[in-house]
């Protein structure tokens, strides 16, 4: 399966709430359509245009770089702004009383071409369609929320879980990505050589144009890495809070989902940072859970019953924590809030339109899809669970940081030590610390996600409803051996070999 072979076969259009929109009002509001750039590139753009700083800019989410995407964004008293180039359109659209948050949007909606599916994709399609409709799938939080471990950087929350504060700023800091440019590539060297010479470094990211502010607070109070945290952008400190946070869920709610659905009723598939759950057919009402399992916060507060906090025991356990650790309370930026999340999630007016031969890869088929899907839903999850395979989104990713045997290491602090020896490093530190390592671009974004990071205007949630990708290469086409099948379950993956992909920015 290929999801964005061409920015064309993805399509999402943010959904705003009724009455939102006014004839006349404070704000006002610009419809943004981009593709090959990010929303803050082209919240920079319109800034610029209209004359304010990129600060006076709010949005409801933001999508990511590849696909088409459409989104709103308001400006207090803006002026009017008419932009039209293939990447980037502006225009305005109407008015608002306040600026837009993520309360004002009631979703997306999709259209996706998913390319290169072999005959085993289509027949589990058409098994799983109607079952989707009627009940829905599991509301995992996706790859594109995950995207610190993509690119490298780990659990930077379960760091400073465990007390382990200064390695998790050095890995917050200097985690090396194979999507870094060469400057990045050697500021970060230069992070991992000379830490704990603040001096030094503050001279260094002086240069860079990189985190002075951090090593300034060094130079001045060694040893306090917690503060240095506050000079860490709160967007990327949230980012890392969220994704621990949504990895225990979903560990929780694929626990439960085990214990809940007999084997004959469900089946997994990998996923990024663990196995996921779908059941093949309605997922099970628990009395007192309302649909949902919460997002846990301090402490687990939130939790229903017992019932859930035992899940969530569970999947701390394996990190050697307790629900009453779950608590980060000297490092600001890190406070788990607890929030409800409906255990499943029913797509609007799903469609899949038949099968068509692929004309970008030979021998396959593609399908398009239409649906809606509300805030913090996955798109890409949606389409794994109807074609049981992953995609091939990242080119970059390594596939050996989410081997069963890797997160064993990790989980009992062996990982970065392992990883060193296993790629022949020199660094010394927390964390990977080789050039060509799966680093993270600092924010901990996904480079090949598109969606939305749904939350307020600075702390914004990673609610991405994106593509996927897939965490082993395929060995190739679709028309080789094996069973056919004619019930759900997961099928052989028979795309069509991987390629390349990605774009420049425009801006």
């Amino acid at each position: 399966m290929r999801l964005k072979q061409k920015p064309q076969d993805f399509r999402v259009k943010e959904l705003l709430r009724e009455g939102f929109l006014l004839g006349r009002g404070d704000f006002r509001v610009y419809r943004v359509t981009k593709s090959k750039a990010t929303s803050f590139e082209a919240a920079r753009a319109l800034s610029e245009m209209a004359g304010v700083q990129i600060r006076d800019v709010s949005m409801a989410g933001l999508k990511d770089r590849q696909g088409i995407t459409d989104q709103f964004m308001t400006i207090h008293r803006g002026k009017e702004v008419f932009y039209n180039r293939p990447e980037l359109k502006i225009e305005p659209v109407g008015f608002s009383q306040d600026e837009i948050t993520s309360k004002d949007s009631d979703g997306n909606y999709f259209e996706i071409v998913s390319r290169g599916l072999g005959e085993t994709q289509l027949i589990r399609l058409r098994a799983g369609l109607d079952t989707v409709r009627e009940f829905g799938y599991s509301n995992f939080f996706d790859e594109q929320r995950f995207g610190n471990l993509r690119h490298g950087q780990g659990w930077i929350a379960l760091d400073l879980l465990r007390g382990d504060v200064e390695g998790g700023l050095k890995r917050m800091l200097a985690a090396q990505s194979v999507h870094d440019s060469a400057p990045v590539q050697h500021f970060k060297e230069q992070v991992w050589r000379r830490w704990g010479n603040w001096k030094a470094l503050r001279e260094i990211a002086g240069r860079y144009g990189k985190h002075h502010s951090v090593f300034d607070h060094l130079r001045k109070e060694p040893g306090d890495f917690a503060g240095a945290f506050k000079h860490l952008a709160t967007r990327e400190r949230v980012i890392h809070q969220f994704a621990f946070q949504s990895h225990i869920w979903n560990r929780a709610l694929a626990l439960w989902l085990k214990d809940a659905v007999p084997e004959p009723r469900r089946f997994t598939l990998p996923g990024i940072e663990g196995p996921l759950v779908f059941v093949k057919g309605p997922i099970p009402i628990v009395s007192g859970w309302g649909g949902c399992l919460p997002l846990p916060g301090v402490h687990l507060d939130g939790c229903r019953d017992e019932l859930q906090v035992s899940y969530f025991e569970k999947a701390l356990s394996r990190y050697r924590l307790e629900g009453s650790g779950f608590e980060i309370p000297n490092v600001p930026g890190f406070a788990f809030k607890a929030d409800n999340r409906p255990l499943a999630i029913q797509p609007q007016n799903l469609r899949a339109r038949p099968a068509e031969p692929d004309a970008l890869n030979e021998g396959y088929s593609c399908v398009k899809f239409s649906f809606e899907l509300p805030r913090g839903a996955y798109a890409s999850l949606l389409i794994k669970r109807l074609l049981g395979v992953q995609s091939n989104e990242d080119q970059g990713y390594d596939p050996r940081r989410t081997s069963q045997a890797d997160q064993q290491r990790y989980e009992e602090g062996d990982y970065a030590g392992e990883q060193r020896r296993r790629r022949g490093g020199h660094h010394r530190g927390h964390g990977s610390g080789r050039r060509g390592s799966s680093g993270s671009r600092r924010r901990g974004g996904s480079r090949g996600g598109d969606g939305e990071y749904s939350g307020e205007r600075r702390g914004f949630r990673e609610d991405r409803d994106a593509g996927g990708e897939a965490p082993r290469r395929s060995r190739g086409g679709g028309h080789g051996r094996g069973r056919r099948h004619s019930q759900e379950g997961p099928p052989r993956n028979d795309g069509p070999p991987k390629g390349k992909g990605g774009y420049k920015r425009p801006f």
